[in-house]
């Protein structure tokens, strides 16, 4: 047995073996409890978003008994399908949709024939057309009451609907009934005042401000537009119906050429005529605005079978025999021939089932239900969504000869003079669709598709755009520029204070940054609106040029250093060498506010053709002069207008102009001066209204210049030869180096701006623009304050946990520190760098309340740095307290979060990736 030496055998209490279990056990616990909690956040995410993709839910056909004469078409049913308007030749008659009864009529015709009706869903409006030339202009409403079943006795116990006169009674509990009566009032004829003959197309519609048009076209070619107003006596009376018209004679297209449609669009600014020949014409108001003059026609595809206008009256819906159903808007556009330069755009295209045979439009929203032979879909003009596809083939025994909706969306009814059947729908949200989401889409009013987020229009009748490709837009510009700003200062000054900071300094000043981490986030928006936007806005030109002079002066401050004799180098240690630092640093500051506006001055001067334009000292210039690129414009981008100044030319008042010496120097030189008008400005520059390219392209170039020539000097025989030579020496050849590679890269950068300045692109069309006081770059500079901390802190917990004997060996071999750090010390800890800037990367893809405070908050796509922007974190934190639950607003805002969950997903997963890979490689050391 072996000598134990007299020492006792040592046993774990067990006490240790339970605290470890226990441990163990929570740890695992909380680990599968934080996934838990992060697997239930995105399947809530997903719940609430996902009937945004559903379509509409539909019940089965129910019969009903109701019938129509030959030439009769339901026009109009109650919400609660209960009632129905019916129109023929000779009367409206009010139905009940229950019985089949007829509840009511009025007749319409007073003796003369009805050539037209129009009936505009969303409104109570009806206008009848009449053969005499005379229009009939009325109302068809709903009035729908609650009252007590005792005071409606034909609501007996086991009876829920019954015909009470001319309306319906649907029982709704013990205690009340629903009682709906439609109410039909028509005026007496008018006799429009233009031309002759019957009145063979009309359509009247109300805008959203509450003005009424009538457009109306006449036998012998005259087109009307009018003005409706109802003048209600102050005495009492009936009230009367006056319209103030204009018109036109239309333009037949073609020999043969029937009008089969006219239609108001755009509050009555423009007047649609549709022929049959597939000719749309545009009359739209002159430019004094007392009469409508031919603007333009176009031609449309296929075989016309209906048309119509969507509510909100800006887009004009046309089906055709080949199945295919196309909206068309009326848009500006600066190349267009027009009058007005405005031009008919084709915004959307969505299919039928079949050949289309009738189009019906709800009045509630873009709705649309497409009748192809005995099938109907139900389709989003907007989003281009299907929601439900219906068939009414076995419930009627055949194709309808009119389709209804209901005015909420809530039935479909389908009926013909045999048979009639009744769909329950329901179309929650029908505005999302994919390609709503993240497609281009073509907006009412816009000339090309685009991506817009526009959750709130103050009308009901305006699209609802709600793209999030601007959000995720706005998300990652923000990003980006933070960490522009964040990751070179956090992690060099990470190398800093782990490789070269006395260690006295290095416990005060880690601890320092670190703690910049707790200041509220709402605390650094509020300096960034109150503080840092308004000096950017005041010394803009410093703020610039102090991002490119400052880290020069400091370099070059280092490099003077490593000049100096060792026996002095050697004393500037510790206090000495921060002091040193910060005093180099507040040259480079002084520096860049003393150049900045020098800068300005001799880059940003208006030049005397800018002067003259600015006094109006111009000329026009002759048809024939004006470039060919540029034709008839009425109106120019800011693109267009720089284009015009790079040949001398200008745009003013909707002319090209040429500035020309001004006639009284006296007198223009005054104005100058009391207009300040050829002062030097940046704003100015980046509004576009003075200078060229150059100075924006070699602002750009810079950094691109410095690391060429960096690059190309650092292969120069003498220079790499002297790399390793220590002492004053190697300090001069660096110094050299350093002073040679900036002249090269300023020169690198101006032959660069100057060439791209030849080809004729402008930095004002991209990256900078019209200058806003919040904007990208303010956002950027205080994110990077708020990301700082974050990626020092574990950059530089990563470097110091390097093993001293790497350093130790590379310092052995010759090596200076700063080689060290950069070529030993920097890729062993590579992923734990790493790690810091995608942490850093996920807390500015998540910031709120900086992006609130600190930006215009507006969803465009831009990469002008002097630009807002609207990020996916503040979108919510603005508009979800103000969405009602459950609504699409509701949803999209969710949707907005599940995407921003998915993004931060991506970056910490690649993160991870990353960071594994670079532990790898570094294992074996």
């Amino acid at each position: 047995m072996p000598d134990t030496g007299g020492a006792e055998r040592k046993r774990t209490a067990r006490s240790v073996y339970v605290a470890d279990h226990l441990a163990r056990v929570t740890i695992t616990a909380g680990g599968w409890a934080v996934i838990a909690a992060v697997l239930g956040i995105c399947l809530y995410l997903l719940v609430v978003t996902l009937p945004l993709f559903r379509g509409a839910d539909t019940g089965d056909a129910v019969a009903l008994p109701v019938t129509l004469a030959p030439g009769e078409r339901l026009i109009e049913i109650d919400e609660y399908a209960a009632t129905g308007v019916a129109a023929s030749a000779s009367e409206l008659r009010v139905v009940s949709m229950g019985s089949g009864a007829t509840l009511g009529s009025t007749p319409i015709g007073s003796g003369t024939a009805v050539v037209a009706i129009s009936r505009t869903p969303g409104t109570d409006l009806i206008a009848v057309g009449l053969a005499d030339g005379s229009v009939r202009l009325g109302t068809v409403g709903i009035n729908a009451r609650v009252r007590n079943v005792a005071d409606v006795p034909a609501i007996t116990p086991g009876v829920d609907v019954i015909d009470v006169g001319n309306g319906v009674a649907q029982r709704i509990d013990e205690r009340s009934v629903r009682v709906i009566v439609p109410e039909i009032v028509l005026n007496e004829p008018q006799v429009l005042p233009a031309g002759e003959g019957a009145i063979v197309a009309l359509d009247y519609r109300r805008d959203s401000g509450g003005r009424s048009f009538l457009l109306a076209l006449r036998e012998d070619g005259t087109l009307v537009l009018g003005t409706v107003r109802v003048i209600r006596p102050l005495g009492g009376g009936a009230p009367r119906t006056r319209i103030s018209s204009t018109d036109v004679m239309v333009e037949v297209p073609g020999e043969g050429a029937i009008p089969r449609g006219v239609y108001v669009l755009n509050d009555g600014s423009d007047a649609m005529v549709l022929w049959s020949d597939g000719t749309l014409q545009r009359y739209a108001a002159s430019r004094g605005g007392r009469e409508i003059v031919f603007a333009e026609a176009t031609s449309l595809a296929g075989d016309i079978a209906d048309a119509g206008v969507l509510l909100g009256s800006r887009t004009l819906v046309v089906g055709d025999r080949d199945g295919v159903v196309r909206g068309y808007s009326v848009s500006n556009d600066s190349e267009a021939e027009t009058f007005d330069g405005r031009t008919i755009v084709r915004t959307r295209t969505v299919d039928a089932i079949g050949p289309v045979d009738d189009l019906v439009f709800s009045g509630r929203d873009r709705v649309l239900a497409i009748r192809s032979g005995s099938e109907v879909r139900i389709t989003q003009m907007t989003s281009g969504k299907t929601l439900a596809d219906l068939d009414f083939a076995s419930s009627l025994g055949g194709p309808p000869g009119s389709v209804v909706i209901s005015p909420r969306n809530t039935a479909v009814v389908g009926v013909r003079e045999s048979a009639s059947a009744f769909v329950p729908l329901m179309t929650p949200h029908p505005e999302v669709s994919w390609r709503a989401l993240f497609g281009p889409v073509v907006y009412e009013g816009e000339l090309e598709p685009g991506y817009v987020y526009q959750s709130s229009s103050g009308s009901a009748e305006a699209e609802l755009k709600c793209s999030l490709v601007p959000l995720v837009w706005g998300t990652l510009k923000a990003t980006v520029v933070a960490m522009i700003f964040a990751t070179p200062l956090a992690v060099l000054a990470a190398i800093y204070s782990s490789e070269f900071m006395p260690p006295k300094w290095r416990r005060v000043v880690k601890p320092s940054i670190e703690m910049m981490a707790s200041v509220p986030s709402v605390v650094l928006g509020f300096i960034a609106a109150m503080l840092l936007a308004p000096l950017v806005r005041d010394v803009l030109p410093a703020v610039l040029v102090g991002l490119i002079v400052t880290p020069f002066v400091v370099l070059l401050a280092a490099e003077l250093w490593q000049v100096l004799p060792a026996r002095i180098a050697g004393r500037t240690s510790g206090s000495r060498l921060m002091a040193t630092a910060a005093l180099s640093l507040g040259i480079g500051v002084g520096v860049a506010s003393v150049v900045g506006p020098a800068v300005e001055r001799a880059m940003f001067a208006p030049s005397q053709d800018d002067v003259r334009v600015a006094l109006r000292s111009i000329e026009p210039v002759e048809p024939d002069e004006v470039p060919a690129w540029f034709g008839n414009r009425t109106s120019a981008s800011p693109e267009q207008r720089r284009m015009l100044r790079s040949e001398g030319l200008a745009f003013l008042d909707g002319q090209v102009v040429r500035p020309v010496e001004p006639a009284d120097a006296v007198a223009a030189a005054a104005a100058i001066d009391a207009g300040r008008l050829a002062e030097p400005s940046i704003r100015r520059w980046l509004d576009g209204t003075i200078g060229g390219p150059f100075p924006g392209w070699f602002a750009l170039l810079i950094a691109p210049g410095v690391l060429i020539a960096s690059l190309a000097i650092r292969r120069v025989p003498m220079a790499a030869a002297l790399e390793y030579t220590r002492g004053p020496m190697g300090g001069a050849v660096s110094l050299a180096r350093f002073i040679a590679g900036a002249g090269v890269a300023l020169m690198l950068a101006a032959a660069g701006a100057w060439s791209l300045a030849a080809i004729g692109w402008d930095t004002r069309d991209s990256v900078f623009g019209t200058f806003s006081q919040r904007n990208t770059l303010v956002v950027g500079m205080i994110m990077g304050f708020a990301v700082i901390p974050i990626i020092y802190s574990i950059s530089e917990d990563a470097l110091s946990s390097v093993p001293n004997s790497l350093r130790f060996a590379s310092l052995g071999a010759g090596a200076t520190r700063w080689q060290t750090a950069r070529r030993v010390v920097l890729p062993v800890a590579a992923s734990g760098v790493f790690s810091a800037c995608m942490i850093g990367l996920g807390r500015a893809v998540g910031e709120t309340m900086i992006v609130l405070m600190a930006t215009g908050n507006t969803p465009e796509m831009s990469l002008n740095i002097f630009a807002g922007f609207r990020t996916l974190a503040a979108n919510i934190a603005v508009e979800l307290p103000e969405a009602p639950k459950d609504s699409t607003h509701f949803r999209v805002l969710f949707l907005c979060g599940l995407v921003l969950f998915a993004m931060t997903f991506l970056i910490n997963t690649t993160a991870e990736v990353v960071r594994l890979r670079f532990r790898r490689r570094s294992s074996a050391l």
